[in-house]
């Protein structure tokens, strides 16, 4: 039976090699993406996990927005689409990462995989 990760590890190989766009997903985070609509109202946060905690304890929030370089964190509600962003430097994610994750799916790529 053909391992289904494998394939997207295939074609994540090729488009990395294909493309020089600067994102990647690690865990439930994504790099620069952002929310459309955009998100209205802002807070500051030191760093990606703060701003995923205040996502947390605000009402309505189901996913965050976090700029590095200005420490924005933007709480976003439900019904929002992600887009790519056209700058660099933002991190969003879900109000909870979900445990575990699939561990055939994060497995790195190697000769006998």
């Amino acid at each position: 039976m053909v391992n289904p990760c494998s394939y997207r590890w295939a074609l994540l190989l090729w488009f990395g090699l294909h493309t020089k766009i600067g994102w990647a997903q690690k865990g439930c985070f994504s790099y620069n993406y952002q929310f459309s609509p955009a998100p209205t109202s802002s807070l500051t946060a030191e760093d990606v996990l703060e701003c995923q905690r205040k996502c947390r304890e605000s009402a309505g929030c189901e996913h965050f927005m976090y700029w590095k370089s200005s420490g924005m964190c933007f709480v976003v509600s439900a019904g929002t689409n992600l887009v790519r962003a056209a700058v660099e430097g933002s991190v969003t994610g879900p109000k909870v990462c979900k445990e575990p994750f699939d561990p055939v799916c994060e497995a790195t790529p190697d000769f006998g995989f």
